[in-house]
């Protein structure tokens, strides 16, 4: 079922769990909630993250999609997703709340993020999607 490698490309994974986890503690918490990077990084996760993990587990493969493709399918992708996910948490007894939403996003990027390593892993290393800005900016 898996390779006999390792993902060896995870950095960007790594860095999108990093930056949902740096949102919600932005968005939260009460010292930097107060500061303007709240709203930097509150887009960030609305409009990149959870879209970026979503096509990191959707196109695990190098040369599926270019990097202009990647970005463009993961603003999308994100927007989707936050209006699903602010509708699901609307019905819940949490309701549609910073704190509601910031903590589901977080977890759906993470979830999705999981998912994107499992099949990476499954790939062998030559095969597998590593992020690259130079590469990102030639395309």
């Amino acid at each position: 079922m898996f390779n006999s490698e390792k993902c060896i490309y995870t950095q960007d994974l790594i860095a999108t769990i990093v930056v949902a986890f740096l949102s919600v503690i932005f968005i939260l918490v009460s010292p930097f909630n107060e500061t303007p990077l709240r709203i930097i990084f509150a887009l960030v996760l609305i409009f990149f993250v959870p879209g970026y993990a979503f096509i990191a587990a959707m196109f695990p493969k190098k040369g599926e999609i270019s990097g202009i493709e990647r970005f463009t399918l993961s603003v999308g992708f994100s927007i989707a997703i936050a209006v699903f996910d602010g509708f699901a948490v609307s019905l819940t007894r949490w309701l549609f709340r910073p704190n509601s939403i910031s903590i589901s996003l977080f977890l759906i990027t993470v979830v999705f993020a999981i998912i994107a390593y499992i099949a990476r892993r499954r790939l062998h290393e030559s095969e597998q999607f590593s992020f690259s800005l130079g590469e990102f900016i030639q395309s």
